[in-house]
């Protein structure tokens, strides 16, 4: 297969780490088609007795679905602006012998048996691991450089792919608690 490094340098704004990120992640087509759905049956509730209250309930909740992302404490929103290696360019960075973050005053590397979750959302090649900052690769600039199957091969040997709460290979992921260690199942 041979050598391969890709690099690429990215500012992330706060609207792409919500759409990314978020609780209730906005930006595609379909998310906002389901989003307006539900409050056309919202207001579509309104105009009938039996179901007034449940026409208040639906648009109640899908407001605090819109705000949400923005002002509540552990959100999206709250995380990013904490993040402050997002707030400019961010050089990410991978090989067949690991992967790299750096910022203007964060440099991080780790090799790929620290990775533990990967997935793709919205055009992003994304990896996590335990105590080291997000990598994302847009999957275009992957392709293009003709790397995307190698690095997806990597992660799924080393990582979880994460698809909410599933169990793959014998082991759970969980949104929140995340998935157990591969290295510690070895």
């Amino acid at each position: 297969m041979g050598e391969f490094r890709f690099e690429r340098t990215h500012t992330l704004s706060e609207r792409e780490y919500i759409a990314l990120f978020g609780l209730l992640p906005s930006g595609t087509r379909q998310r906002w088609l389901r989003r307006s759905v539900v409050v056309a049956v919202g207001i579509a509730c309104l105009f009938f007795p039996y179901t007034l209250l449940l026409g208040v309930a639906i648009l109640a909740l899908a407001a605090i679905a819109f705000v949400a992302p923005y002002y509540l404490p552990g959100t999206a929103s709250r995380v990013y602006r904490e993040m402050f290696y997002l707030h400019g360019p961010v050089t990410y960075g991978v090989t067949q012998e690991g992967l790299w973050a750096r910022a203007v005053d964060l440099s991080s590397e780790l090799s790929w048996r620290h990775v533990t979750t990967w997935y793709e959302r919205d055009g992003w090649f994304i990896l996590r691991g335990n105590g080291f900052p997000l990598l994302m690769f847009p999957v275009g600039g992957l392709e293009a450089a003709g790397v995307y199957g190698r690095v997806q091969a990597l992660a799924a040997l080393h990582a979880v792919e994460f698809k909410g709460r599933r169990v793959r290979r014998g082991r759970v992921t969980d949104r929140f608690s995340g998935p157990a260690s591969p290295a510690a199942e070895r």
